[in-house]
């Protein structure tokens, strides 16, 4: 199921559970919490000659272009803390939550291919790296009972880093390389869905499915002959998300 299916199906929800009572004013107020989950990434690379430098090479461009597209996941623990206020208004509740999570979700691929025209190989080595995640994020929900279902959505960040390695096997001043790293702060969209119960003692249960999109990242590097000599750039972009869930526990104050 898509996070935009997800969305839609949980605001359904919303409106029919509206009708139902709540304790009023049970999830007003600050929380704060603790909760470690999964959290599935993904990320997709693409990369190849990037400039008029490699015209020499017309029959090698597609089919680098072609070994340069692949994709990455990996399942990765994730644990945080989080604070949020709460309004509540009948059935209704609003808010906002700030996350922090300790996240090390790193995707890597080497791959080494065959020129079209010749016995020789080139690698690549592709790699995305995210490191932390904090979120800001609005709420929006219907309590029921001791439990409370909500949308979320708002801002991501992570640090993130993008690298590219390529190098071929040609012998002597034929050989070309190229590398670069590049280190960034990503941002983007979340969206997602809770659900809460409320426990003795203003202690709350929490489980959560949160989407979060970086979009693409993309940067081109030169590539250098053996002997030192510039012989065009290389291509390479990268997109990353991440799907994540977890279990958690709140406390009201």
């Amino acid at each position: 199921m898509t996070p935009k299916k997800i969305i839609t199906l949980t605001l359904t929800m919303l409106i029919v559970l509206s009708s139902l009572n709540a304790y009023a004013g049970q999830w007003d107020g600050f929380f704060f919490g603790v909760n470690a989950g999964v959290a599935q990434s993904n990320a997709k690379y693409e990369t190849g000659p990037g400039t008029a430098g490699w015209a020499s090479w017309p029959v090698e461009a597609p089919g680098m272009w072609a070994n340069g597209g692949r994709e990455k996941s990996s399942v990765n623990p994730l644990v945080g803390v989080s604070a949020a206020y709460n309004r509540q208004i009948d059935s209704f509740v609003f808010g906002a939550e700030l996350g922090l999570n300790a996240l090390d979700a790193d995707f890597a691929h080497d791959g080494t291919y065959s020129f079209v025209s010749s016995a020789r190989h080139y690698t690549y080595r592709q790699q995305t790296r995210l490191d932390g995640l904090i979120t800001l994020r609005g709420r929006a929900g219907v309590a029921f009972g001791d439990s409370l279902v909500s949308v979320t959505g708002g801002l991501a960040a992570s640090q993130l880093k993008a690298s590219l390695g390529f190098n071929d096997d040609f012998p002597g001043a034929g050989r070309y390389t190229a590398t670069r790293t590049k280190r960034d702060i990503a941002l983007g969209p979340t969206v997602g869905l809770a659900y809460e119960h409320m426990l003795p003692d203003d202690f709350a249960l929490k489980a959560e499915f949160t989407y979060v999109d970086f979009g693409k990242t993309r940067f081109s590097t030169p590539v250098f002959a053996a002997d030192g000599s510039h012989t065009g750039d290389m291509g390479f972009s990268s997109v990353q998300h991440l799907s994540i869930f977890t279990v958690g526990l709140e406390k009201k104050f």
